[in-house]
């Protein structure tokens, strides 16, 4: 199991597999029901838009959904198992409907007993596999750290700490946990 932190996506080149350059990944868009990437959210490198069937935008880049599926390797750079005149019956226009994996980064992160936590900074995907959201990387408050056994370095900043999927209870305003900060204390990862 290969596991990708989502800062480290987003960015990250999207290349066809006869080497063209079709973008940049601006996001990933996900199934909130199931925390499952459905697709990245690409930045089509300007003049390309034609052949993938993407509309031109005269402000920014044209934006397109790329299928998680049609990924062959996630490194450096998204390499993915089409040409990018094949791409065109698969990828699909920019809809905002489907939820973006970037809305969530910042939210607060509270536990069931709504104790705050900290702050949505990031989270794991597992790459290949179907591209699940398999935990959430925390930035603590400094409220939460004692209680959770946790102190501070002297001349840096609070670890995150990673907590399983699983423990989202739902998403709202905040990021609401179905643990209590006892037994987040028992079933976290400390650090990067």
């Amino acid at each position: 199991m290969v596991n990708v932190r989502y800062r480290d996506i987003v960015g990250s080149l999207v290349i066809s597999s006869d080497a063209y350059i079709l973008g940049e990944v601006e996001g990933i868009r996900y199934d909130a029901s199931t925390w499952h990437a459905d697709y990245l959210l690409v930045a089509v490198q300007k003049g390309l838009e034609s052949y993938i069937g993407a509309g031109k935008s005269v402000l920014s880049a044209s934006k397109v959904l790329v299928p998680m599926d049609l990924i062959k390797a996630a490194n450096q750079a998204i390499i993915l198992s089409y040409t990018l005149m094949e791409l065109k019956e698969f990828v699909k226009p920019e809809n905002v409907n489907i939820p973006n994996l970037a809305n969530l980064l910042g939210k607060k992160v509270v536990t069931e007993d709504n104790q705050p936590l900290g702050s949505f900074y990031d989270m794991n995907l597992e790459v290949l596999q179907h591209w699940p959201v398999i935990s959430i990387v925390v930035r603590l408050d400094k409220t939460a750290a004692e209680p959770l056994g946790i102190k501070k370095p002297l001349l840096s900043r609070l670890p995150d700490i990673t907590l399983d999927i699983g423990m989202v209870r739902n998403v709202t305003e905040m990021v609401h946990l179905n643990r209590s900060l006892d037994i987040i204390r028992e079933e976290m990862t400390v650090g990067n």
